[in-house]
């Protein structure tokens, strides 16, 4: 028999023993028994061993039963009971504080406890029971060692308490510190293996409750499914996929951010995407992730790998998550292809994995900065995972372990749950014991873990938490609309057909690339879905705050006061030439009155033939894209040239660049100096009233690059410090005639001297309305060169008829034509249509 195994006591003396560590306890001032529960094991802490039956005015315990097994077991079930009924009864007014000296040195404040309590024990019951155990059994880890050491295998004594009397001795204040003797327990040498209390069999001790081997063994095989390199495929495929981000945000409602990994809304997160930007510690198995909030990554010098640059605080899209939290709200992850922790071989660029529950957020430290981490877990577990492992089991159901430890800090008093194996630690950063592990030693400092060491305890990772409206199937597909059901005109145009829709047949994200409609772009799937048009009628553009007239319209442009203006009115049109100070050129806006949009082939007839018609409307793909796979035009473009058909090459025109917009399509702010156009560019607008803003480009305003180069060329009036760079100017470029390395150490002072920054916002200097029928001509190279327009519209449906001269000899040999182009078959004159009255 082991000499650590003692006798059962005699019920006197177990009681002696266990009233100096509890009777003080229910004896606390202000603490009366009356709502006490009849039953503690049907409390909050629920996993009481033994049904204690308390008399409301009971206030000491008469006797104790001792039975055999670990001293961790000892530790932890003396706990359990205890801290059951501290949650029923309020702390003392005061306790004592333990020396620097004391080998019990923070004892109170770091005692280990159950999920679900919410009180710490006195101190002198901390203080007691740690007595009464290293009496009991010697070799038993202290408080603050617990769960770090290695378990005794060596059977212990436990103590169960079993009722409470009125015939001991009460504690009092003044016995708050005294040590229990270890001579007051006697040796056993009998165990018993069936320990009974009142008939009632306490549960089996779970080995996970105990065995840090057992707990260390599972943690390596969970992490072991995160480990890069060669992975089994799924066991399914993922019902909901894309190959390009452009594709997976213009589908999907939960995720629409184009450049993060968060997408929230109105302070709710919808959706993560995790993909090669994974942390360390980052984790996903079957129903768990675990990763790093997003933002704040730079790259390291040393080792090109990316790392943290700052320290995270719980702001922004992390708030937004907390309200996931308290308002029950699952969101969608989705995973790239390049995510190293993926536990089998994503077969596509990005995949939906499924609604989760977040349900932690809290702080760590890594490579000296402060970081934020979530953990998820699965939504509904009733529901296959698809990205499970082929050739692996299920290792731990959520909610299959002990719960994890909690404890509360002794400085900020948090209370948090223990994640890592290695022990608990305060995760609150406002803390100064924030990410500092308890020390072995009482003599020895607080220090921060090894990370490379960290590993998660199981307990913790795979612990369940309960939702009031778990296991709920939410789609991760959404009916936007009904193609068979359009009844009103223009319907099809609105945003909802635009956008992409799942692939009812293989899963895959649709980009509607085409105008008719959406066309799958998986190879192995022919899926096709064309919404019938009803054609918007012209007379449907009327606007009834703005009705058009025989007489000149009026005009709803804006400028700033350094444009000016030369108003013409002739053949129908109300013609503003604007001209832009510092530039070679001008800006002409043509306002069409009713004579002109109703005329026999005029805007109104060709705004309708357009809808009837294909014209080889689409949107092509944008060559310099940097997010994954294809990214596309908001508008809908005609066909090149190459795709033009013999038959109408040889026709007059040189280039006409149609565009269709779709409600809240536009194109962003852009130029049109393409090498080889010529100086003239003018566009019809049809349909819908569109917004064509003009404004100096950045680079010229600020005066530098993004990347802090400045601006060489001649400063424009209205851009920053127009004055002291115009004075700059000549200087510069008589140094650019001269010695080079001084002129290249000139041009880099300037930004500095000038206080010039890069980016800022860059005022419009000119905004026109364009009606349906309208023209704008712009004129002069210099115009494309300084300055850039958007187009955006209110409608459902615009078009933009561009026509632009394109020099022969810009094209290469193959691009240009080899037909001589013949008469024109008709002739316009504006002239013969009647006057304004």
């Amino acid at each position: 028999m082991s000499q650590h195994t003692r006798e059962p006591m005699e019920s006197s003396k177990a009681s002696n023993v266990l009233t100096k560590i509890v009777s003080g306890f229910l004896d606390a001032p202000g603490s009366p028994l009356s709502d006490c529960p009849d039953d503690i094991s049907e409390s909050s802490h629920g996993r009481a061993k033994k049904r204690l039956k308390l008399d409301p005015d009971a206030t000491y315990l008469s006797q104790a039963t001792i039975y055999h097994t670990s001293p961790d077991d000892l530790e932890r079930f003396f706990h359990a009971e205890v801290e059951a009924l501290s949650r029923l009864r309020p702390k003392p007014a005061s306790s004592s504080q333990l020396t620097q000296e004391d080998s019990l040195q923070n004892l109170a404040g770091f005692g280990p406890r159950r999920q679900g309590q919410s009180q710490d024990l006195p101190l002198h019951i901390s203080l007691g029971f740690s007595q009464a155990a290293q009496g009991l059994a010697s070799q038993m880890p202290s408080f603050h060692q617990y769960n770090f050491l290695e378990p005794s295998r060596q059977p212990e004594t436990v103590i169960y308490p079993s009722q409470y009397t009125q015939d001991l001795i009460p504690y009092t204040q003044d016995e708050e510190s005294q040590i229990l003797p270890t001579q007051n327990v006697p040796q056993s040498s009998d165990p018993i293996s069936s320990p009974r209390l009142d008939d009632d069999v306490p549960e089996a001790i779970n080995p996970y409750n105990t065995d840090l081997n057992a707990l260390r063994d599972l943690s390596i095989q969970l992490l072991a499914l995160c480990k890069s390199g060669d992975k089994p495929a799924p066991v399914a495929q993922p019902e909901v996929w894309a190959e390009g981000r452009q594709e997976l945000c213009e589908t999907l409602h939960y995720f629409r951010s184009y450049q993060g990994g968060c997408y929230s809304v109105s302070g709710l997160v919808r959706g993560f995407l995790f993909d090669k930007s994974a942390y360390s510690r980052d984790y996903i198995d079957d129903t768990v992730v675990i990763s790093r909030a997003g933002g704040g990554l730079v790259r390291d010098k040393g080792s090109g790998e990316m790392r943290q640059g700052a320290d995270q605080t719980e702001k922004g899209k992390v708030l937004s998550l907390r309200n996931c939290i308290n308002t029950y709200n699952p969101v969608v992850i989705s995973v790239g292809s390049d995510n190293p922790n993926m536990p089998s071989k994503p077969q596509h660029t990005y995949s939906v994995l499924d609604y989760f529950k977040p349900t932690h957020i809290w702080s760590e430290k890594s490579n000296g900065k402060t970081i934020v981490r979530y953990r998820f877990e699965k939504f509904n577990v009733n529901k296959s995972s698809w990205w499970q492992a082929s050739n692996r089991d299920d290792m731990a159901k959520l909610g299959s372990l002990p719960d994890p430890l909690v404890q509360s800090c002794r400085e900020c008093k948090k209370e948090t749950q223990q994640i890592y194996l290695q022990g608990w630690m305060c995760l609150q950063q406002s803390c100064h014991l924030f990410w500092k592990l308890l020390p072995g030693d009482p003599a020895d400092k607080f220090q921060e873990p090894n990370e490379d060491s960290l590993r998660y305890d199981p307990r913790w990772l795979k612990q369940k938490t309960h939702w009031p409206n778990e296991d709920d199937d939410y789609p991760l597909t959404s009916e936007k609309f009904n193609p068979e059901a359009i009844s009103i005109a223009g319907e099809d145009n609105a945003l909802a057909y635009w956008l992409g829709m799942v692939c009812p047949h293989c899963g895959r994200c649709i980009l509607r690339a085409k105008w008719a409609g959406w066309e799958c772009q998986n190879p192995q799937c022919s899926f096709k879905q064309y919404p019938s048009h009803i054609v918007i009628p012209s007379r449907a553009l009327c606007e009834p705050h703005f009705p058009l007239s025989t007489s000149y319209t009026l005009s709803r442009d804006l400028w700033e006061a350094s444009v000016s203006l030369t108003p013409i009115f002739t053949h129908n049109y109300r013609i503003h030439r604007y001209k832009i100070p510092g530039v070679d050129g001008f800006v002409a806006h043509m306002i069409a009155n009713q004579t002109v949009v109703e005329e026999p082939g005029g805007p109104n007839d060709m705004f309708e033939e357009l809808q009837k018609i294909n014209i080889g409307l689409e949107r092509r793909r944008m060559k310099t894209a940097v997010a994954k796979g294809d990214s596309y035009t908001r508008h809908f473009t005609g066909r090149n040239i190459e795709e033009i058909s013999e038959e109408w090459k040889p026709r007059e025109f040189n280039e006409v660049l149609a565009l269709g917009y779709f409600q809240q399509q536009k194109i962003n702010y852009h130029d049109d100096g393409e090498f080889g156009l010529g100086p003239t560019i003018a566009t019809l607008s049809l349909g819908a009233t569109g917004t064509m803003r003009l404004r100096m480009k950045g680079r010229h305003y600020a005066g530098v690059s993004n990347s802090g180069i400045y601006d060489i060329s001649p400063p424009l009036p209205g851009c920053v410090k127009y004055k002291e760079r115009l004075a700059l100017h000549d200087e510069l470029e008589s140094l650019k005639a001269g010695d080079q390395v001084v002129y290249r150490e000139r041009l880099r002072a300037v930004p500095k001297e000038l206080q010039l920054k890069p980016g800022g916002k860059h005022p419009d200097v000119l905004t026109m309305e364009l009606g349906h029928g309208d023209i704008v001509v712009m004129h002069g190279f210099a115009l494309q060169k300084y300055y850039e327009h958007s187009v955006d519209h209110g409608g459902k449906l615009r078009f933009a008829l561009t026509c632009r001269f394109i020099e022969p000899e810009s094209l290469k040999a193959q691009d240009r034509s080899h037909y001589e182009v013949g008469p024109d078959l008709g002739d316009y004159d504006g002239t013969r249509l009647k006057s304004c009255n």
